[in-house]
C-alpha cells in the first residue's frame, strides 16, 4: 500500500491543477458573458466603467491562465480569443488587433480560428486598415461552414463596401446576411446599413421606407432609435416637415424609448425652428430645460434656443449664454464643439462691439467736458462730503485723461474695420460685411485703411454677391483715388497681363481668382480644390504652375499637412524641373520634413506680383514647418511580442 502513495499524490496534483486551469477559464469566459449581457441590456450604446470592469476581468484572468501554464497548453487559444474580444468590446482595437493577429499566426489549426479572422477583420475596420480586413473576412468564408460566422463576415464586409462608397456592393453583401441567419439583431443591423446605403446615395424616398423596415427586427433598443432618428433626417432632406412631427411624437410614449424622450421632444423643436416658427421651437426648447435637465435633449435644447437667441432674435448676450450651457447640461453632447465655437466667435464680436462703444463714449465726454459739479448748499456744514463719490469722481477724471482724442479716434477706426473683417472672414455674411466696410468708409475717409476696405467690397461684390456693375465701381474707384496702393497695382498689373494675351479670357484665370479668394477666406480645402482643377484640366500652362505651387504653399504654411506638402511638391518639381518653382519644390523635398525649411529657398517665389491671380499672401519670411507628428505609443503597444505570454 507504501508504494502507491506517490502514484496517487501525483494523480490528485495533476487532477488538481486540471480543474484549477479549467476553473480560471471558466470564471474568464462567465465575465466575458456577463459584459455581453450588460451590453444587450443597455439601452445607450456606450461601454459604463461596470461593462468595461467585467471585460478587464476577462482579460486578467486569461492571462493569468497563460502565464502560469504556458501559451501551448490545452485552453490558450480560448484564452487568446477571450483576450481579443474583449479588448474590442471596450474599444481598444489596436491591442484587439495585436492579440488577434497573435491568435491566427500561433493557433492557425484551431477550431476556433475562423472566429479570430471575423473579430480581427472588425478590429481591421474600426482602424480604417479595410484591405486587410476585407481578406480576414473572406478568410473567414473559407474557413468555417457556420452560418452565423459567415452571416457576420458578410455583414461586416458590407461595412467595408460603405465606407468605400460602393453601394450597390454593399447591398449585395448585405443581402447574403439574410440568407444565412435567422438571427433579429444581425439582420436588423443588415437592414441598418442597407437603408444607409440609399441614404448616402441620397435616395431619401427609398431610405425612409428601409429604415422603417428596421422596426421590424425584435434587435436592440439603441439601434431602432438610431433607425428611427435616420428616418426623420431623411424626411427632413425632403423637406416633409409634418412627417418628422408625426414619427418623432409617435414614439415620445413609447416605453423602450422614454429614455430618449428629451432628446426626442428637443428634435420636434429643432423641426419648428427649421420651418421659421420659432415661437413653437423656443416654447419647446424651455420645457426640455425645465422638465429634463442635465439630459442629453437639454443639451440639443440648449444648443436650438441659442441659435434662435443668434439668429432670429439677435440677442448674442442670451445666444452666449445658452451656448455655454450645452456642456453643462450634458458634457458629451455631439453639439458641444460647435457650441464652443460659437462661444468664442460671439465673445470675440461682443469685445469689438465693446471697445467702439467705450470710444464712442470717451470721445462724447470728451466733446461734453466733466461732469458739472453738484450744487453745494449754503450750510455746507449740515451736509457731510461723500468719500467714496469724491475718490470715484477724482478717478473718473483720470479715466478721462489717460486717452487723447486722436488716441480715441484711431481706436475707432481699428474697432470698426475690425467688425466689417469679422462679418467677413469669420460669419462670412457677406451683407454684413459690405454694410459694415460702407460705413467705415463713409466715416473714415482719411484712414490708410479705406483702400483695403475698399478692395474687401470689390471681393466680395465680384465673388460672393455677384453683383458685377458694383465691382467694377469699385475697381475704377480704386484705380482714380488710390493710384500707389497694392491694390490698385493688382488691377493694373491684371489688365496689362490681359492685354499681352490671347483676346479671349481662359476661363481657368477666373476659377483662380476663386481659389486666391478662398484663401483670403481661409477656406483652405476650398482653395486646393480650385487649384487642383486648374492644374489637372490646364496641365501645362503657367497658370497650372502657379495652382500647383499655391497648393503645396497651402498644405505647408496654413494646414501644415507635411506629408501632402511633400506630395504636392513633388509633384511640381516633377512637371515643372526647369522653373522657378520647380527648382523650389525640388529643393524643399530634398530636406527632411522633421527640419526647418530654408527660408532662402521659400522666399524666392511670391503669388503677390504674379499673372492674373487676385492678391495673395507672400510665403511667409520664415515658414516654420512643423515637425511629422508621429503617434507615440509605449514600448508594450509599439511592439507586439512573438509570444501572447508578455501582457
Amino acid at each position: 500500500m507504501y508504494h502507491y502513495k506517490p502514484l496517487i499524490f501525483c494523480i490528485l496534483t495533476v487532477s488538481f491543477i486540471g480543474c484549477a486551469y479549467y476553473n480560471t477559464l471558466f470564471n474568464a469566459q462567465a465575465r466575458y458573458d456577463d459584459g455581453i449581457r450588460k451590453i444587450e441590456e443597455s439601452k445607450e450604446k456606450k461601454i459604463t466603467s461596470d461593462i468595461r470592469n467585467d471585460f478587464q476581468a476577462a482579460i486578467d484572468k486569461c492571462w493569468k491562465l497563460i502565464n502560469i501554464y504556458s501559451d501551448s497548453s490545452k485552453y490558450a487559444d480560448d484564452a487568446l480569443l477571450i483576450i481579443g474580444k474583449s479588448h474590442y468590446h471596450i474599444e481598444e482595437y489596436v491591442k484587439a488587433e495585436r492579440f488577434l493577429s497573435q491568435f491566427v499566426n500561433r493557433y492557425g489549426d484551431s477550431d476556433l480560428v475562423a472566429e479570430a479572422y471575423l473579430w480581427l477583420g472588425m478590429s481591421l475596420i474600426e482602424l480604417d486598415r479595410n484591405d486587410e480586413a476585407l481578406a480576414h473576412l473572406n478568410k473567414v468564408l473559407a474557413e468555417d461552414e457556420s452560418d452565423d460566422l459567415n452571416a457576420r463576415a458578410y455583414l461586416n464586409s458590407g461595412r467595408v463596401y460603405l465606407k468605400r462608397e460602393n453601394y450597390e456592393q454593399a447591398r449585395k453583401q448585405f443581402a447574403e446576411v439574410f440568407n444565412l441567419t435567422g438571427d433579429d439583431e444581425i439582420q436588423g443591423n443588415a437592414q441598418f446599413l442597407t437603408a444607409e446605403t440609399y441614404y448616402q446615395e441620397s435616395n431619401y424616398t427609398e431610405s425612409t421606407i428601409s429604415f422603417e423596415r428596421v422596426l421590424e427586427y425584435d434587435a436592440s433598443v439603441d439601434l431602432l432609435f438610431r433607425a428611427i432618428l435616420r428616418k426623420v433626417d431623411s424626411y427632413l432632406n425632403l423637406e416633409e416637415y409634418d412627417q418628422v412631427i408625426i414619427t418623432l411624437e409617435s414614439i415620445t410614449s413609447e416605453t423602450r424609448f422614454l429614455h430618449k424622450k428629451s432628446v426626442v421632444l428637443a428634435l420636434i423643436g429643432d423641426c419648428y425652428k427649421d420651418q421659421g416658427k420659432f415661437l413653437e421651437a423656443n416654447e419647446i426648447y424651455y420645457n426640455v430645460l425645465e422638465t429634463y435637465p442635465r439630459t442629453e435633449g437639454s443639451a440639443i435644447a440648449a444648443y436650438g434656443m441659442g441659435q434662435l437667441m443668434e439668429f432670429a432674435y439677435a440677442d448674442l448676450d442670451s445666444a452666449r449664454g445658452l451656448y455655454q450651457r450645452v456642456g453643462k447640461e450634458y458634457r458629451d453632447s455631439e453639439y458641444k464643439a460647435d457650441a464652443d465655437a460659437r462661444v468664442r466667435i460671439l465673445t470675440s464680436y461682443q469685445k469689438i462691439v465693446s471697445n467702439i462703444e467705450q470710444d464712442l463714449a470717451d470721445l462724447h465726454n470728451l466733446a461734453t467736458g466733466p461732469d458739472e459739479e453738484e450744487l453745494i448748499p449754503e450750510d455746507s456744514s449740515a451736509v457731510e462730503p461723500d468719500e467714496d463719490a469724491e475718490k470715484g469722481k477724482k478717478e473718473g477724471k483720470k479715466e478721462k485723461a489717460k486717452r487723447s482724442e486722436l488716441e480715441i479716434k484711431k481706436s475707432l477706426e481699428k474697432n470698426n474695420f475690425a467688425k466689417a473683417e469679422f462679418f467677413l472672414l469669420t460669419l462670412a455674411s457677406y451683407d454684413s460685411a459690405a454694410e459694415n466696410y460702407t460705413r467705415f468708409i463713409q466715416s473714415s475717409e482719411d484712414s490708410i485703411l479705406v483702400p483695403k476696405a475698399q478692395y474687401a467690397l470689390y471681393y466680395i461684390y465680384a465673388y460672393e454677391l455677384y453683383i458685377q456693375d458694383k465691382a467694377d465701381s469699385i475697381k475704377q474707384i480704386i484705380l482714380d483715388k488710390y493710384p500707389l496702393s497694392p491694390y490698385a497695382a493688382f488691377f493694373t498689373a491684371q489688365d496689362n497681363t490681359i492685354r499681352t494675351e490671347e483676346k479671349e479670357e481662359s476661363p481657368y484665370k477666373y476659377l483662380y481668382l476663386q481659389g486666391e479668394a478662398m484663401m483670403y477666406d481661409e477656406r483652405y480645402p476650398e482653395a486646393i480644390d480650385f487649384f487642383n482643377q486648374i492644374a489637372e484640366e490646364d496641365s501645362g500652362t503657367a497658370l497650372a504652375q502657379k495652382a500647383r505651387y499655391a497648393t503645396a504653399w497651402i498644405y505647408e504654411n496654413k494646414l501644415e499637412d507635411i506629408q501632402n506638402a511633400v506630395t504636392a511638391y513633388a509633384v511640381l518639381a516633377k512637371e515643372y524641373p526647369n522653373t522657378d518653382a520647380g527648382k523650389i519644390a525640388q529643393n524643399k523635398i530634398k530636406i527632411p520634413v522633421q527640419e526647418e525649411i530654408e527660408t532662402t529657398t521659400a522666399n524666392q517665389d511670391s503669388t503677390i506680383s504674379n499673372e492674373n491671380g487676385a492678391i495673395t499672401p507672400s510665403i511667409d519670411e520664415d515658414p516654420d514647418l512643423s515637425d511629422q507628428n508621429t503617434d507615440n505609443q509605449d514600448m508594450e503597444e509599439s511592439q507586439i511580442p512573438d509570444k501572447p505570454d508578455d501582457k
